[in-house]
């Protein structure tokens, strides 16, 4: 029986929730990327595969003004930001917006500057892109990592166990 009860404990102290999430682990221009051209598109690698559906993403300047080019696309565990090349000069954010797969929301974002001026000479061609503001990642705060669920719910759960289990297997010795 104590055998039993030590078995029970190992397998609850091995069962633990997964606090991985997925994460950005790379960046295509790279976060602070100084740029003559400005890229027509952004790889994000992530570190697993997105659903299509649970990802958004914008580029956007300082002035807050939208510079992608159509929504994104996403293969696996990259997503590529297509983006416009007529562009001023200076620093933009590659916003993300990802769920990851055990459905915490990920987001954060990549800053790169365009040092050429690129911007041509009809404003026109900076308009917002048709994606909808609503899905978009705010860029104003810095890249976070979603939180996972608190461990001690965990604990306490194995403590509860633990303490059924001695308690039957004391009954059952006094027996």
């Amino acid at each position: 029986m104590v055998a039993c009860l030590l078995s029970a404990a190992g397998m609850l102290a091995g069962a633990s929730p997964a606090f991985a999430h997925e994460e950005l682990l790379s960046a295509d221009p790279s976060d602070g990327a100084n740029l003559a051209q400005p890229p027509a598109s952004i790889r994000l690698e992530f570190s697993a595969e997105l659903d299509p559906a649970f990802v958004s993403t914008t580029v956007t300047s300082q002035d807050g003004r939208r510079w992608d080019a159509g929504p994104p696309q996403v293969e696996g565990r990259i997503v590529t930001v297509s983006a416009q090349t007529a562009v001023p000069a200076g620093s933009y954010t590659v916003g993300y917006r990802v769920v990851s797969n055990d459905g915490h929301p990920i987001s954060g974002g990549v800053t790169y500057q365009v040092t050429t001026d690129n911007s041509p000479a009809a404003p026109a061609a900076a308009a917002p892109s048709t994606t909808p503001a609503s899905t978009a990642p705010s860029t104003a705060q810095p890249p976070t990592q979603g939180g996972g669920m608190p461990i001690w719910p965990w604990l306490l759960a194995a403590v509860v166990v633990i303490a059924i289990a001695a308690t039957v297997v004391v009954r059952r010795l006094g027996r």
